[in-house]
């Protein structure tokens, strides 16, 4: 692909990412009458669906978008129910803001982990002193 188009595949996971979280409440409450179980399922499987789209599907740019935005939009909607509104159904209404100050301070040391991981593979990619990236 050239950076274009991979640029226009790559946004569509961010924009679906977004729809995905802003609608899982709504999807979550008003569809499925606050029943968190069946929503959550089916974006596990609109995720699984999205990757079995992107790795075995055909190769295009259009294809590759639609697998990226069922990607973002699952995994958007899956944060949201798993770090947000199951964990605040699970604990009593008095510890709902500890419980998500937990999971936030947890999230930011394990993208710390990751970073660090990130940036030691990085370093050992030098080679005398210029970076070498191969994705192949």
């Amino acid at each position: 692909y050239s950076l274009i188009d991979a640029g226009f595949a790559m946004s569509t996971y961010p924009i679906a990412g977004l729809a995905g979280a802003i609608l899982s409440g709504i999807i979550s409450d008003k569809v499925f009458n606050s029943n968190r179980h069946i929503p959550t399922l089916l974006y596990g499987l609109a995720n699984i669906g999205g990757m079995c789209l992107m790795f075995f599907g055909p190769d295009n740019r259009i294809v590759d978008a639609v697998a990226l935005g069922m990607i973002g939009f699952a995994i958007g909607g899956l944060v949201v129910f798993l770090a947000g509104l199951t964990a605040c159904d699970l604990m009593p209404k008095n510890a709902v803001g500890a419980v998500k100050g937990f999971i936030g301070l947890f999230s930011y040391i394990a993208a710390s982990g990751q970073e660090l991981a990130s940036a030691s593979l990085i370093k050992i990619t030098e080679v005398d002193g210029v970076t070498k990236y191969d994705f192949a």
